[in-house]
Protein backbone atom coordinates (compact mmCIF):
# COMPACT_ATOMS: atom_id res chain seq x y z
CA UNK A 1 0.00 0.00 0.00
CA UNK A 2 1.62 3.28 -0.55
CA UNK A 3 1.68 5.84 2.41
CA UNK A 4 0.24 9.54 1.70
CA UNK A 5 2.38 12.64 3.38
CA UNK A 6 0.17 15.31 3.60
CA UNK A 7 2.26 18.26 3.14
CA UNK A 8 1.30 22.38 4.27
CA UNK A 9 4.34 23.60 3.02
CA UNK A 10 5.82 22.41 -0.18
CA UNK A 11 7.20 25.53 -1.81
CA UNK A 12 10.42 24.62 -1.50
CA UNK A 13 10.62 20.60 -3.15
CA UNK A 14 7.86 22.18 -5.66
CA UNK A 15 10.05 24.82 -7.13
CA UNK A 16 13.10 22.15 -6.93
CA UNK A 17 11.41 19.03 -8.43
CA UNK A 18 10.08 21.16 -11.75
CA UNK A 19 12.91 21.99 -14.44
CA UNK A 20 11.37 25.12 -15.60
CA UNK A 21 12.89 25.25 -19.21
CA UNK A 22 11.02 28.49 -20.77
CA UNK A 23 13.39 31.48 -20.32
CA UNK A 24 12.24 34.90 -18.98
CA UNK A 25 15.50 36.64 -20.43
CA UNK A 26 15.17 37.70 -23.90
CA UNK A 27 18.68 37.26 -24.63
CA UNK A 28 18.83 33.41 -23.61
CA UNK A 29 16.16 31.73 -25.56
CA UNK A 30 15.28 28.17 -25.18
CA UNK A 31 17.48 25.79 -27.74
CA UNK A 32 16.18 22.76 -28.75
CA UNK A 33 18.43 21.39 -31.09
CA UNK A 34 22.35 20.96 -30.95
CA UNK A 35 22.35 19.82 -34.92
CA UNK A 36 23.54 22.23 -37.29
CA UNK A 37 21.78 23.25 -40.70
CA UNK A 38 17.84 23.89 -39.79
CA UNK A 39 16.60 24.95 -43.20
CA UNK A 40 14.55 28.30 -43.61
CA UNK A 41 10.65 27.75 -43.22
CA UNK A 42 10.82 24.41 -41.92
CA UNK A 43 9.87 24.49 -39.14
CA UNK A 44 6.52 22.73 -37.96
CA UNK A 45 4.64 22.89 -34.46
CA UNK A 46 1.43 20.91 -33.04
CA UNK A 47 -0.11 20.57 -29.23
CA UNK A 48 -1.31 17.39 -28.28
CA UNK A 49 -4.87 16.33 -27.08
CA UNK A 50 -2.66 16.35 -23.83
CA UNK A 51 -1.01 19.62 -23.46
CA UNK A 52 2.14 19.26 -24.86
CA UNK A 53 3.88 20.51 -28.03
CA UNK A 54 5.73 18.41 -31.25
CA UNK A 55 8.17 20.86 -33.27
CA UNK A 56 9.89 19.30 -36.00
CA UNK A 57 12.46 20.98 -38.42
CA UNK A 58 14.27 19.59 -41.40
CA UNK A 59 18.26 19.54 -40.84
CA UNK A 60 20.79 19.01 -43.14
CA UNK A 61 23.61 17.18 -41.19
CA UNK A 62 24.91 14.81 -44.52
CA UNK A 63 23.85 14.13 -47.82
CA UNK A 64 20.42 15.45 -48.38
CA UNK A 65 17.86 16.74 -45.96
CA UNK A 66 16.29 14.86 -43.02
CA UNK A 67 13.50 15.51 -40.60
CA UNK A 68 13.95 15.67 -36.69
CA UNK A 69 11.37 15.71 -34.06
CA UNK A 70 10.70 16.84 -30.21
CA UNK A 71 8.64 17.08 -27.80
CA UNK A 72 8.04 19.41 -25.11
CA UNK A 73 5.71 20.00 -22.31
CA UNK A 74 3.61 23.19 -21.48
CA UNK A 75 7.01 24.85 -19.36
CA UNK A 76 9.19 24.47 -22.01
CA UNK A 77 11.02 21.00 -20.42
CA UNK A 78 12.61 18.91 -23.56
CA UNK A 79 11.05 15.76 -22.93
CA UNK A 80 13.34 13.61 -25.20
CA UNK A 81 17.15 14.18 -25.37
CA UNK A 82 18.35 17.70 -27.10
CA UNK A 83 17.82 17.23 -31.09
CA UNK A 84 14.86 15.18 -30.45
CA UNK A 85 14.79 11.93 -32.65
CA UNK A 86 15.43 11.16 -36.70
CA UNK A 87 12.15 10.77 -38.20
CA UNK A 88 14.02 9.08 -41.23
CA UNK A 89 17.18 8.13 -42.19
CA UNK A 90 16.58 8.48 -45.89
CA UNK A 91 17.55 11.49 -47.49
CA UNK A 92 15.85 14.07 -49.51
CA UNK A 93 16.64 16.68 -51.78
CA UNK A 94 16.14 20.45 -51.04
CA UNK A 95 13.67 20.76 -54.51
CA UNK A 96 11.30 18.27 -52.77
CA UNK A 97 10.07 21.51 -50.67
CA UNK A 98 8.85 21.20 -47.32
CA UNK A 99 6.89 18.72 -45.21
CA UNK A 100 3.85 18.91 -42.97
CA UNK A 101 3.29 17.57 -39.18
CA UNK A 102 0.22 17.39 -37.26
CA UNK A 103 -1.05 15.55 -34.42
CA UNK A 104 -3.62 13.05 -34.03
CA UNK A 105 -6.31 12.54 -31.56
CA UNK A 106 -4.64 10.29 -29.65
CA UNK A 107 -1.65 12.49 -29.55
CA UNK A 108 0.86 11.56 -31.25
CA UNK A 109 2.78 13.10 -34.52
CA UNK A 110 1.84 12.70 -38.41
CA UNK A 111 4.33 14.03 -40.38
CA UNK A 112 4.30 13.53 -44.06
CA UNK A 113 7.66 13.58 -45.91
CA UNK A 114 9.16 13.04 -49.48
CA UNK A 115 12.79 11.59 -49.21
CA UNK A 116 14.83 9.14 -51.35
CA UNK A 117 14.95 5.42 -50.72
CA UNK A 118 16.81 4.13 -54.05
CA UNK A 119 19.03 6.82 -55.44
CA UNK A 120 21.14 7.79 -52.83
CA UNK A 121 23.35 10.00 -55.15
CA UNK A 122 21.06 12.46 -57.56
CA UNK A 123 18.35 11.84 -55.23
CA UNK A 124 15.84 11.82 -57.95
CA UNK A 125 14.05 9.10 -57.00
CA UNK A 126 11.98 10.75 -54.00
CA UNK A 127 8.14 9.89 -52.75
CA UNK A 128 6.14 10.97 -49.63
CA UNK A 129 6.18 8.48 -47.25
CA UNK A 130 4.13 8.97 -43.90
CA UNK A 131 5.19 8.34 -40.23
CA UNK A 132 2.72 7.90 -37.09
CA UNK A 133 5.63 8.78 -33.90
CA UNK A 134 4.33 8.22 -30.33
CA UNK A 135 4.99 10.28 -27.37
CA UNK A 136 7.79 7.58 -26.18
CA UNK A 137 9.20 7.90 -29.43
CA UNK A 138 7.76 4.66 -31.03
CA UNK A 139 6.98 4.53 -34.93
CA UNK A 140 3.21 3.38 -34.98
CA UNK A 141 3.07 2.78 -38.93
CA UNK A 142 6.86 1.32 -39.30
CA UNK A 143 10.08 2.61 -38.95
CA UNK A 144 9.65 3.54 -43.23
CA UNK A 145 6.53 5.06 -43.02
CA UNK A 146 3.38 4.18 -45.01
CA UNK A 147 4.02 5.21 -49.09
CA UNK A 148 1.89 7.14 -50.46
CA UNK A 149 1.43 6.03 -54.76
CA UNK A 150 3.35 8.35 -56.77
CA UNK A 151 5.12 8.17 -59.85
CA UNK A 152 9.02 8.46 -58.96
CA UNK A 153 10.43 12.17 -58.29
CA UNK A 154 6.87 13.67 -58.54
CA UNK A 155 5.48 14.12 -54.89
CA UNK A 156 7.12 17.33 -53.88
CA UNK A 157 6.27 19.22 -51.15
CA UNK A 158 3.35 17.15 -49.37
CA UNK A 159 0.68 18.20 -46.50
CA UNK A 160 -1.55 16.94 -43.83
CA UNK A 161 -5.39 17.20 -43.27
CA UNK A 162 -6.78 15.93 -40.10
CA UNK A 163 -10.81 16.00 -40.04
CA UNK A 164 -12.87 16.57 -37.03
CA UNK A 165 -13.62 13.05 -36.83
CA UNK A 166 -9.93 12.23 -37.03
CA UNK A 167 -9.43 10.94 -40.60
CA UNK A 168 -6.31 11.56 -42.55
CA UNK A 169 -5.94 12.82 -45.58
CA UNK A 170 -2.53 13.68 -47.60
CA UNK A 171 -1.70 15.51 -50.82
CA UNK A 172 1.49 15.94 -52.71
CA UNK A 173 2.15 18.20 -55.93
CA UNK A 174 2.50 16.57 -59.20
CA UNK A 175 4.68 19.66 -60.29
CA UNK A 176 6.10 17.50 -63.46
CA UNK A 177 1.86 16.84 -64.73
CA UNK A 178 0.70 20.13 -62.43
CA UNK A 179 -1.12 17.62 -60.63
CA UNK A 180 -2.29 17.91 -57.16
CA UNK A 181 -2.87 14.60 -55.82
CA UNK A 182 -4.94 13.17 -52.12
CA UNK A 183 -5.40 9.87 -50.77
CA UNK A 184 -6.92 8.93 -47.17
CA UNK A 185 -5.20 6.82 -44.70
CA UNK A 186 -7.27 4.99 -41.48
CA UNK A 187 -5.70 4.81 -38.05
CA UNK A 188 -3.95 1.76 -38.88
CA UNK A 189 -1.92 3.02 -41.29
CA UNK A 190 -3.79 1.87 -44.50
CA UNK A 191 -5.21 3.23 -47.61
CA UNK A 192 -8.24 3.97 -47.66
CA UNK A 193 -9.29 4.90 -51.08
CA UNK A 194 -8.70 2.40 -53.86
CA UNK A 195 -6.52 5.53 -55.90
CA UNK A 196 -5.35 8.64 -55.51
CA UNK A 197 -7.82 11.70 -56.21
CA UNK A 198 -5.89 14.05 -58.65
CA UNK A 199 -6.96 18.03 -59.71
CA UNK A 200 -5.10 20.14 -61.87
CA UNK A 201 -3.10 22.70 -60.12
CA UNK A 202 -0.38 22.70 -57.18
CA UNK A 203 0.45 23.99 -53.64
CA UNK A 204 -2.86 21.98 -51.75
CA UNK A 205 -3.84 22.86 -48.52
CA UNK A 206 -6.55 21.39 -46.10
CA UNK A 207 -9.33 22.46 -43.51
CA UNK A 208 -11.10 20.22 -41.23
CA UNK A 209 -15.25 21.54 -41.96
CA UNK A 210 -18.78 19.15 -40.50
CA UNK A 211 -17.83 15.81 -38.89
CA UNK A 212 -15.64 14.52 -41.47
CA UNK A 213 -15.59 16.50 -44.53
CA UNK A 214 -12.73 18.81 -45.06
CA UNK A 215 -12.18 21.61 -47.46
CA UNK A 216 -9.11 22.00 -50.28
CA UNK A 217 -7.67 24.97 -51.17
CA UNK A 218 -4.78 24.63 -54.28
CA UNK A 219 -3.27 26.96 -57.10
CA UNK A 220 -4.65 26.26 -60.36
CA UNK A 221 -5.78 28.92 -63.18
CA UNK A 222 -5.56 30.87 -60.01
CA UNK A 223 -6.62 29.96 -56.56
CA UNK A 224 -9.34 27.31 -55.81
CA UNK A 225 -11.32 25.48 -53.71
CA UNK A 226 -13.55 22.58 -52.91
CA UNK A 227 -15.45 20.56 -50.06
CA UNK A 228 -15.05 16.63 -50.03
CA UNK A 229 -17.01 14.07 -47.98
CA UNK A 230 -15.09 11.10 -46.44
CA UNK A 231 -15.14 9.22 -49.58
CA UNK A 232 -13.63 11.64 -51.50
CA UNK A 233 -16.82 13.15 -53.25
CA UNK A 234 -17.14 16.76 -53.88
CA UNK A 235 -19.88 18.05 -52.16
CA UNK A 236 -19.85 21.67 -53.97
CA UNK A 237 -21.60 22.12 -57.19
CA UNK A 238 -18.59 23.43 -58.78
CA UNK A 239 -15.05 24.68 -57.22
CA UNK A 240 -15.11 27.91 -55.63
CA UNK A 241 -12.88 30.37 -57.41
CA UNK A 242 -10.96 32.71 -54.87
CA UNK A 243 -9.12 34.15 -57.43
CA UNK A 244 -9.52 33.72 -61.22
CA UNK A 245 -7.04 34.66 -63.98
CA UNK A 246 -4.81 36.95 -61.53
CA UNK A 247 -1.20 36.16 -61.07
CA UNK A 248 -0.50 34.51 -57.01
CA UNK A 249 2.63 34.71 -55.95
CA UNK A 250 3.88 31.40 -54.96
CA UNK A 251 6.37 32.13 -52.61
CA UNK A 252 3.65 33.28 -49.81
CA UNK A 253 1.69 30.26 -48.72
CA UNK A 254 -2.22 30.77 -48.21
CA UNK A 255 -2.51 30.81 -44.56
CA UNK A 256 -6.76 29.42 -43.69
CA UNK A 257 -8.09 28.84 -40.52
CA UNK A 258 -12.01 28.03 -39.55
CA UNK A 259 -14.22 30.36 -39.44
CA UNK A 260 -16.53 28.26 -36.87
CA UNK A 261 -19.29 27.74 -39.16
CA UNK A 262 -17.84 25.21 -41.21
CA UNK A 263 -16.33 28.04 -43.85
CA UNK A 264 -12.87 28.98 -43.10
CA UNK A 265 -10.70 32.69 -43.91
CA UNK A 266 -7.45 32.73 -46.23
CA UNK A 267 -4.72 34.98 -46.31
CA UNK A 268 -2.75 34.86 -49.60
CA UNK A 269 -0.70 37.54 -51.44
CA UNK A 270 -1.71 38.85 -55.28
CA UNK A 271 0.94 39.51 -57.53
CA UNK A 272 0.55 42.38 -59.85
CA UNK A 273 3.21 42.92 -62.40
CA UNK A 274 6.60 41.97 -61.85
CA UNK A 275 7.93 43.50 -58.62
CA UNK A 276 4.56 44.31 -56.94
CA UNK A 277 2.02 42.26 -54.79
CA UNK A 278 -1.09 42.88 -51.82
CA UNK A 279 -1.92 41.07 -48.70
CA UNK A 280 -5.83 39.72 -49.52
CA UNK A 281 -8.48 38.33 -47.56
CA UNK A 282 -10.99 36.25 -48.32
CA UNK A 283 -13.86 34.14 -46.26
CA UNK A 284 -15.78 30.82 -47.81
CA UNK A 285 -19.12 29.64 -46.20
CA UNK A 286 -19.64 26.27 -45.53
CA UNK A 287 -21.69 26.53 -48.82
CA UNK A 288 -18.87 27.42 -51.08
CA UNK A 289 -20.06 30.81 -51.23
CA UNK A 290 -17.41 34.08 -51.23
CA UNK A 291 -17.92 36.30 -48.42
CA UNK A 292 -15.89 39.15 -48.98
CA UNK A 293 -16.93 40.07 -52.72
CA UNK A 294 -15.68 38.23 -55.97
CA UNK A 295 -11.70 39.70 -55.45
CA UNK A 296 -11.58 39.61 -52.22
CA UNK A 297 -10.37 42.17 -49.48
CA UNK A 298 -7.21 44.03 -50.89
CA UNK A 299 -5.21 44.92 -46.80
CA UNK A 300 -4.59 48.41 -46.39
CA UNK A 301 -4.71 51.49 -49.61
CA UNK A 302 -3.50 48.79 -52.26
CA UNK A 303 -0.91 51.93 -53.70
CA UNK A 304 2.47 50.36 -52.18
CA UNK A 305 4.28 46.87 -52.02
CA UNK A 306 2.34 45.06 -49.35
CA UNK A 307 3.84 41.35 -48.48
CA UNK A 308 3.64 39.29 -44.75
CA UNK A 309 0.28 39.03 -44.40
CA UNK A 310 -0.75 36.87 -41.09
CA UNK A 311 -4.26 36.52 -39.69
CA UNK A 312 -6.09 35.60 -36.63
CA UNK A 313 -9.93 34.97 -36.18
CA UNK A 314 -12.17 35.59 -33.66
CA UNK A 315 -15.18 33.43 -34.13
CA UNK A 316 -17.34 34.42 -31.50
CA UNK A 317 -17.12 37.92 -32.05
CA UNK A 318 -16.96 37.06 -36.67
CA UNK A 319 -13.60 39.18 -37.04
CA UNK A 320 -10.42 38.71 -38.58
CA UNK A 321 -7.08 40.87 -37.80
CA UNK A 322 -4.79 41.14 -39.95
CA UNK A 323 -1.00 41.81 -39.87
CA UNK A 324 1.29 42.94 -42.72
CA UNK A 325 4.10 44.66 -43.90
CA UNK A 326 4.02 48.04 -46.54
CA UNK A 327 6.61 49.35 -48.74
CA UNK A 328 6.91 52.66 -50.44
CA UNK A 329 10.29 53.47 -51.53
CA UNK A 330 12.68 52.89 -48.75
CA UNK A 331 10.10 53.20 -46.30
CA UNK A 332 8.85 49.94 -44.52
CA UNK A 333 5.82 49.84 -42.33
CA UNK A 334 3.95 47.21 -40.18
CA UNK A 335 -0.07 47.84 -40.41
CA UNK A 336 -2.62 45.86 -38.83
CA UNK A 337 -6.46 46.06 -39.25
CA UNK A 338 -9.66 44.69 -38.25
CA UNK A 339 -12.23 43.04 -41.04
CA UNK A 340 -15.66 41.92 -40.39
CA UNK A 341 -17.06 38.22 -41.56
CA UNK A 342 -17.77 40.55 -44.80
CA UNK A 343 -14.84 42.24 -44.96
CA UNK A 344 -15.86 45.79 -43.97
CA UNK A 345 -12.48 47.14 -41.95
CA UNK A 346 -13.07 47.91 -38.43
CA UNK A 347 -9.83 50.27 -37.66
CA UNK A 348 -10.25 52.56 -40.73
CA UNK A 349 -10.54 52.05 -44.58
CA UNK A 350 -6.07 51.67 -44.04
CA UNK A 351 -5.74 50.19 -40.84
CA UNK A 352 -3.18 51.15 -38.19
CA UNK A 353 0.34 51.90 -38.49
CA UNK A 354 1.98 50.07 -35.89
CA UNK A 355 6.42 51.45 -36.70
CA UNK A 356 8.28 52.22 -39.33
CA UNK A 357 11.63 50.96 -40.16
CA UNK A 358 14.01 53.22 -42.96
CA UNK A 359 15.08 50.08 -45.66
CA UNK A 360 13.86 46.85 -43.70
CA UNK A 361 10.77 45.80 -42.60
CA UNK A 362 8.88 43.22 -40.59
CA UNK A 363 8.25 39.76 -41.44
CA UNK A 364 4.97 38.45 -39.36
CA UNK A 365 4.58 35.05 -37.39
CA UNK A 366 1.88 34.71 -35.35
CA UNK A 367 -2.08 36.94 -34.90
CA UNK A 368 -3.54 35.59 -32.02
CA UNK A 369 -6.50 36.43 -30.56
CA UNK A 370 -7.58 37.65 -26.79
CA UNK A 371 -11.12 36.85 -24.88
CA UNK A 372 -10.70 40.45 -24.26
CA UNK A 373 -11.58 40.70 -28.49
CA UNK A 374 -7.65 42.40 -28.87
CA UNK A 375 -4.78 40.89 -30.20
CA UNK A 376 -1.39 39.94 -29.68
CA UNK A 377 0.60 39.90 -32.95
CA UNK A 378 4.24 38.28 -32.84
CA UNK A 379 6.85 39.40 -35.29
CA UNK A 380 10.15 39.93 -36.00
CA UNK A 381 11.88 43.80 -36.54
CA UNK A 382 14.75 44.20 -38.65
CA UNK A 383 17.72 46.71 -37.01
CA UNK A 384 20.13 48.13 -39.25
CA UNK A 385 19.88 45.76 -41.91
CA UNK A 386 18.01 43.23 -43.87
CA UNK A 387 19.91 40.31 -41.83
CA UNK A 388 19.69 41.09 -38.45
CA UNK A 389 16.30 41.17 -36.74
CA UNK A 390 14.62 40.64 -33.27
CA UNK A 391 11.20 39.05 -32.29
CA UNK A 392 8.44 40.81 -30.80
CA UNK A 393 5.18 40.72 -29.11
CA UNK A 394 2.98 43.56 -29.47
CA UNK A 395 -0.40 43.70 -27.43
CA UNK A 396 -3.61 45.61 -29.10
CA UNK A 397 -6.91 46.10 -26.86
CA UNK A 398 -10.07 45.70 -29.10
CA UNK A 399 -10.13 48.81 -30.73
CA UNK A 400 -6.28 48.53 -31.94
CA UNK A 401 -4.59 50.70 -29.37
CA UNK A 402 -1.34 49.46 -27.96
CA UNK A 403 -1.36 47.99 -24.78
CA UNK A 404 2.31 46.81 -24.57
CA UNK A 405 5.31 46.07 -26.33
CA UNK A 406 7.50 42.91 -25.66
CA UNK A 407 10.81 41.48 -27.27
CA UNK A 408 10.59 37.67 -27.52
CA UNK A 409 14.14 37.14 -28.84
CA UNK A 410 16.73 40.44 -28.79
CA UNK A 411 19.64 38.15 -30.27
CA UNK A 412 20.60 40.34 -33.61
CA UNK A 413 20.57 38.00 -36.40
CA UNK A 414 18.38 36.73 -39.35
CA UNK A 415 16.12 34.38 -37.87
CA UNK A 416 14.70 31.50 -40.70
CA UNK A 417 10.98 32.03 -40.45
CA UNK A 418 9.18 31.38 -37.41
CA UNK A 419 6.09 29.54 -36.37
CA UNK A 420 3.78 30.03 -33.39
CA UNK A 421 1.30 27.95 -31.41
CA UNK A 422 -1.10 28.80 -29.03
CA UNK A 423 -1.08 26.44 -25.68
CA UNK A 424 -2.52 26.50 -21.97
CA UNK A 425 -2.77 30.48 -21.94
CA UNK A 426 0.53 31.27 -24.08
CA UNK A 427 2.28 31.81 -27.31
CA UNK A 428 5.01 29.55 -28.43
CA UNK A 429 7.19 30.64 -30.83
CA UNK A 430 10.20 28.70 -32.38
CA UNK A 431 12.18 29.83 -34.79
CA UNK A 432 16.28 29.22 -36.53
CA UNK A 433 19.40 31.29 -36.82
CA UNK A 434 20.98 31.68 -39.82
CA UNK A 435 24.15 32.25 -38.07
CA UNK A 436 24.39 28.72 -36.36
CA UNK A 437 20.85 27.24 -37.41
CA UNK A 438 20.26 25.65 -34.62
CA UNK A 439 16.44 25.86 -33.23
CA UNK A 440 15.11 27.91 -30.33
CA UNK A 441 12.01 28.57 -28.92
CA UNK A 442 10.21 31.34 -26.49
CA UNK A 443 7.36 31.30 -24.93
CA UNK A 444 5.04 34.62 -23.88
CA UNK A 445 1.96 34.72 -21.17
CA UNK A 446 -1.35 36.68 -22.51
CA UNK A 447 -0.53 39.35 -20.36
CA UNK A 448 3.63 39.94 -22.36
CA UNK A 449 5.29 37.82 -19.29
CA UNK A 450 8.09 35.56 -20.67
CA UNK A 451 8.93 32.29 -18.61
CA UNK A 452 7.16 29.57 -16.81
CA UNK A 453 3.72 30.81 -15.76
CA UNK A 454 3.07 30.85 -12.20
CA UNK A 455 0.54 28.29 -11.10
CA UNK A 456 -0.34 30.28 -8.11
CA UNK A 457 0.03 27.22 -6.09
CA UNK A 458 2.63 28.80 -4.33
CA UNK A 459 0.40 31.82 -3.26
CA UNK A 460 -2.00 29.39 -1.75
CA UNK A 461 -2.84 28.39 2.01
CA UNK A 462 -4.08 24.98 2.72
CA UNK A 463 -6.12 25.05 5.79
CA UNK A 464 -5.00 23.30 8.72
CA UNK A 465 -8.24 22.02 9.44
CA UNK A 466 -8.45 19.67 6.69
CA UNK A 467 -7.10 16.63 5.96
CA UNK A 468 -6.57 15.04 2.27
CA UNK A 469 -4.85 12.17 1.27
CA UNK A 470 -4.45 9.48 -1.46
CA UNK A 471 -5.08 5.80 -0.78
CA UNK A 472 -6.39 2.24 -2.16
CA UNK A 473 -7.48 3.93 -5.52
CA UNK A 474 -9.26 7.29 -3.84
CA UNK A 475 -8.46 10.50 -2.69
CA UNK A 476 -9.91 11.00 0.74
CA UNK A 477 -10.82 14.56 2.03
CA UNK A 478 -11.68 14.19 5.79
CA UNK A 479 -13.15 16.62 8.35
CA UNK A 480 -14.37 19.98 8.05
CA UNK A 481 -14.15 20.73 4.24
CA UNK A 482 -14.62 24.69 4.24
CA UNK A 483 -18.96 24.35 3.63
CA UNK A 484 -20.37 21.32 2.59
CA UNK A 485 -21.84 21.74 -1.06
CA UNK A 486 -21.09 21.35 -4.71
CA UNK A 487 -17.22 21.78 -5.39
CA UNK A 488 -15.25 21.74 -8.25
CA UNK A 489 -12.03 19.11 -8.04
CA UNK A 490 -8.88 19.78 -9.57
CA UNK A 491 -5.68 17.93 -9.39
CA UNK A 492 -2.25 18.73 -10.90
CA UNK A 493 1.35 17.24 -11.26
CA UNK A 494 4.47 18.83 -10.31
CA UNK A 495 4.83 20.00 -13.56
CA UNK A 496 1.98 21.85 -13.22
CA UNK A 497 -0.31 20.11 -15.93
CA UNK A 498 -3.98 19.05 -14.91
CA UNK A 499 -4.28 15.57 -14.68
CA UNK A 500 -7.93 15.14 -13.39
CA UNK A 501 -11.13 18.08 -13.08
CA UNK A 502 -14.12 16.74 -11.74
CA UNK A 503 -17.47 18.47 -9.67
CA UNK A 504 -17.62 16.77 -6.13
CA UNK A 505 -20.31 16.65 -3.39
CA UNK A 506 -18.78 17.56 -0.23
CA UNK A 507 -19.70 16.40 3.66
CA UNK A 508 -18.75 16.55 7.04
CA UNK A 509 -17.78 13.09 6.92
CA UNK A 510 -15.07 11.19 4.61
CA UNK A 511 -15.92 12.17 1.03
CA UNK A 512 -14.05 9.29 -1.42
CA UNK A 513 -12.94 10.02 -5.23
CA UNK A 514 -12.10 7.19 -6.84
CA UNK A 515 -9.36 7.79 -9.04
CA UNK A 516 -5.90 6.30 -9.62
CA UNK A 517 -2.82 8.39 -8.42
CA UNK A 518 1.21 7.21 -9.60
CA UNK A 519 4.15 8.05 -7.37
CA UNK A 520 5.36 11.82 -7.17
CA UNK A 521 3.88 15.55 -5.93
CA UNK A 522 0.38 16.35 -7.06
CA UNK A 523 -1.82 19.42 -6.03
CA UNK A 524 -5.36 19.52 -4.83
CA UNK A 525 -7.45 22.39 -5.62
CA UNK A 526 -10.97 22.13 -4.27
CA UNK A 527 -13.04 25.26 -5.02
CA UNK A 528 -16.30 26.28 -3.63
CA UNK A 529 -17.93 29.33 -4.77
CA UNK A 530 -16.88 31.39 -2.88
CA UNK A 531 -13.73 29.89 -1.19
CA UNK A 532 -10.97 27.45 -2.53
CA UNK A 533 -8.67 25.20 -0.50
CA UNK A 534 -5.17 23.91 -1.92
CA UNK A 535 -3.20 20.65 -0.30
CA UNK A 536 0.19 19.38 -1.48
CA UNK A 537 0.63 15.63 -1.28
CA UNK A 538 3.13 13.43 -2.16
CA UNK A 539 2.40 9.55 -3.30
CA UNK A 540 4.70 6.96 -2.34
Amino acid sequence: MKRILVLMVLVVLYATAMQAQWSDDPSVNLQLSDQKGATPGSIKVAKTTDGKMFVSWTTYEGKGGQTRLQLLDKNGNLLWDKGGILVSEHPAASYTTDFDMKTSSDGCAIIAYSDSRTDLETLLDFKPYVYKIDQEGNYLWGIDGVAIPCKSHQGMRPRIGITNAGSIIIGYSDAINGLFCMQKINEDGELEWAQNLEFGGIMGNFIATGEDDFILTWFGGGLRAQRFDTYGEAIWEKEVVIEDGLTLNGHVEPQMLSDGEGGFAICYARAIGISEHYVCIQRVSADGETMMGMQSVVTGDGSALHSCGHIGIDTQNKTIVCQWNKQRGDDQRHFVNKYDYFGDPQWGKEGIELDLNWMFGFYTYGTVITDDQGCILIYSDYQDSAVKDKIMAKKLDQNGQVQWTQELCSNLDYKLRGVTCVHEDQICVFWSSETNTEVYGQNISLDGKLGVLASGIENSVLSQNDEIYYSEGSLHIFGKAVSEGLAKLKIADISGAVIHESMISISNATTSVPLSLLQGVYVIHISFDDQEIVSKIVVR
